[in-house]
């Protein structure tokens, strides 16, 4: 048997739907609320590749990168 075939996940199943329910009261709080869920973009050492697309750029210096680099969004 190859052995990608019998992954299985570390998590039990009671965690999974644990967590399954936690996100869903999160969820249900917020919406209850009138916030709208959305995914937010992360900063990326690489811009996009779509040509039609211009990525927004931003300077960080810090911790890590103290002499500063360029993240793409």
């Amino acid at each position: 048997m190859n052995p990608s075939e019998d992954w299985r996940p570390q998590a039990s199943m009671a965690a999974l739907r644990a967590r399954a329910l936690l996100y869903q009261r999160i969820r249900s709080f917020f919406e209850a609320r009138g916030v709208l869920e959305v995914e937010t973009p992360l900063a990326s050492q690489a811009a996009t590749l779509d040509p039609a697309l211009d990525s927004l750029t931003t300077g960080v210096t810090g911790p890590g990168c103290p002499a500063g680099r360029i993240l793409y969004l």
